[in-house]
Parts: C-alpha cells; sequence; structure tokens
C-alpha cells in the first residue's frame, strides 16, 4: 500500500527538541490517517528523557476505529561504556502498558552485554500478561 507522510523536528542539539508528524494513506485494504509529535529534554550529555503520542484513525475491512498510543523513554549514560534505558508504552486498543528496562556495558569495541527486563501489563485489572529477562551478549570478531 502507498503513503504520505510530512514530519517537522526541531535540533536535538538543543536541550528541548520536539516533532509532529502527520501520514495517511492505505492500509491492509483500508485506510489509515496518523497524527503524532513527541518532546525531548537533554538537560546533559548523559541524560535524556522523551514523552511520544500518537493518534490512529483507521478504516479496515469497513470497521472505523482509533487507537492512540502513548509512550516515555528514559536514557542515562554513567559512562562511555555503561548506560540505563528505560521505555514504557500504552496502547488504547489492547489496553496494555509495556515496560522495558535495558542495562548495557560496552565490554569491547562493537561488543555490548544487554540486561532487558520486559513486562506486559493489563490496564484494565488483568494483572501482569508476560514478564521475562533477556541477557545478550555480542562480540566483534575480527578475521
Amino acid at each position: 500500500f502507498g503513503e504520505g507522510s510530512a514530519r517537522y523536528a526541531s535540533s536535538q542539539g538543543r536541550e528541548l527538541s520536539g516533532s509532529v508528524n502527520v501520514s495517511g494513506g492505505g492500509y491492509f485494504g483500508g485506510s489509515r490517517f496518523s497524527l503524532g509529535g513527541s518532546a525531548r529534554w537533554q538537560p546533559s550529555a548523559g541524560l535524556t528523557a522523551e514523552v511520544a503520542a500518537s493518534r490512529n484513525n483507521l478504516s479496515v475491512q469497513g470497521k472505523d476505529f482509533s487507537v492512540d498510543v502513548y509512550s516515555a523513554r528514559l536514557k542515562y549514560a554513567v559512562s562511555t561504556t555503561l548506560n540505563f534505558g528505560a521505555f514504557v508504552q500504552f496502547n488504547s486498543e489492547t489496553d496494555e502498558l509495556v515496560t522495558n528496562l535495558r542495562a548495557n556495558l560496552i565490554h569491547a569495541p562493537l561488543s555490548d552485554l544487554f540486561l532487558l527486563y520486559t513486562e506486559r501489563r493489563d490496564t484494565k485489572g488483568g494483572g501482569v500478561l508476560q514478564r521475562f529477562f533477556t541477557l545478550k551478549l555480542t562480540r566483534l570478531l575480527i578475521f
């Protein structure tokens, strides 16, 4: 399917920045129109906080509905080799809150050790749907 979009973003080199976007077009035999925006705050080189929201109006197989997605992200770099991140997202269609926490240790150039915690939660009172830890080790090999 085809889609058209427009986006404006201010410079991320500033302490405060943001973006807005609009898009629309075909979507799996129907159509979609999306409107979104984000705001970013970077008070120092090692700390970044960002919030974003989007609204998607969809028409698929004769059904019209809207989905709102809200997210927040926090990144903190302790040093050039150790950083932490947190990401939280809410989806109004599924009524789910997804949380992702990550620690990243760069133990060699282009080689990382990631520890991730992920949780999916039903916001309508169903509790935790999924919860797991992931450990990932990458190592660059040069031949």
